[in-house]
């Protein structure tokens, strides 16, 4: 039985894969975990079969962020939007499919990523580890950049621009947050902040449960940006 997905969900995958920026954006996310496994295997770690799981979600936040930001932002910067919502008229659901499709590519290149790294730390000498801990740290890694994509997807939207939503979180996560860190190292305040959640929810020294309350706090922080942008945009004009 062939499955029915709403137009509006077909629109939007083929735009992504008609897009070549957004293949090639994809395809960054996994050659990062290929950066990542060669470090390995010039350095060496000891826990390269768990490491190699998340070792390309940090340089691959970034590249999510992109990817997020253009399924909405490119459609101001050609004015294309008004035509999508009049074209598909509930709103909401052409909000729903561009992140939905968006949140499914970036999912599987970091899954991807995961494979590709831990392939390189066992290559490199490091015996296979627990792969229920392996599961664990690839989920939330998968979680982290679809995290990313969809705070990016937020602020593009709540901006009407691509650049605020790469911008943003970016500046977010590698200046404001460390500049607050060297201020309040272990103030409540650095507690609730973003991007230093989910960098601790990535670390295989943190164990599984508190791992996934980081996590938490930082989509919570995923889906106040997505809220808002949905709410904004569901009711004033585009």
């Amino acid at each position: 039985m062939k499955l029915a997905l709403p137009p509006a969900f077909i629109y939007e995958w083929r735009r992504s894969r008609s897009t070549r920026s957004t293949i090639w954006l994809l395809a960054l996310i996994v050659a990062s975990a290929i950066s990542t496994g060669v470090n390995e295997l010039a350095n060496g770690t000891e826990e390269g079969f768990l490491s190699g799981a998340v070792g390309h979600v940090s340089a691959a936040g970034p590249v999510a962020a992109i990817l997020g930001a253009m399924a909405i932002g490119t459609e101001f910067r050609w004015n294309t939007i008004r035509q999508l919502f009049i074209t598909f008229p509930r709103r909401y659901v052409i909000l729903t499919a561009k992140i939905g499709v968006i949140a499914g590519l970036v999912a599987a290149a970091s899954l991807l990523g995961s494979v590709v790294g831990t392939a390189f730390g066992v290559v490199s000498g490091d015996a296979v580890g627990s792969i229920p801990d392996w599961l664990g740290l690839s989920l939330r890694g998968m979680l982290v950049l679809i995290g990313w994509a969809v705070i990016a997807f937020g602020l593009a939207g709540l901006g009407k621009s691509t650049i605020v939503g790469v911008a943003v979180p970016i500046a977010v996560a590698f200046l404001v947050e460390v500049a607050l860190l060297q201020v309040a190292p272990d103030g409540l305040l650095t507690a609730v902040l973003p991007f230093v959640n989910a960098s601790e929810a990535l670390s295989v020294q943190v164990p599984a449960g508190e791992a996934f309350e980081h996590l938490a706090v930082f989509w919570a922080w995923v889906l106040l940006s997505l809220g808002a942008c949905m709410f904004v945009l569901g009711r004033r004009d585009a």
